[in-house]
């Protein structure tokens, strides 16, 4: 695994970025870098029938940033990452189809792999579509059919 040297820029307390001085990271030295994670907290949802319920279900760093989602025949979780998304390049080997699975059938993530990664696909790929062995990518100008 390689790493790369960082700059981390503050300009305002609010504002602050970090410039890659040797090209954007790996992914895997991505993953490592501490990063605040931060969303909807679950409780913040409300659901008007008491016999539903929501619970996190995958987090950094086996996904980030996910932008479109879809479950296969098998039941796992197909998803597109915008972690490049107004933000620059921040991923060198470029941008990735992650496949999440709930193995231990506990309601949680416990598997995550890159399916593919590849450097045309724009900074968030704004679909995807799994149909029985093909993969449907929507990148705008392109649809990148995986076999």
């Amino acid at each position: 695994m390689s790493m790369s040297k960082t700059l981390f820029l503050s300009f305002f307390p609010a504002i602050s970025f970090i410039v890659y001085l040797n090209g954007a990271p790996t992914r895997d030295a991505y993953a490592l870098e501490e990063k605040q994670v931060s969303g909807v907290p679950v409780d913040a949802f409300e659901l008007d029938d008491a016999n539903l319920t929501i619970e996190l279900w995958a987090r950094s760093p086996m996904i980030f940033s996910p932008v479109a989602m879809d479950f296969d025949a098998q039941g796992r979780l197909w998803t597109t990452e915008g972690i490049d998304y107004q933000r620059g390049m921040r991923i060198k080997e470029g941008r990735s189809i992650i496949v999440l699975e709930d193995k231990d059938w506990d309601g949680k993530a416990d598997s995550s792999h890159v399916f593919v990664t590849e450097k045309e696909i724009r900074h968030a790929a704004l679909g995807i579509a799994v149909f029985d062995n093909r993969i449907v990518l929507s990148s705008t100008p392109s649809i990148i059919v995986y076999t």
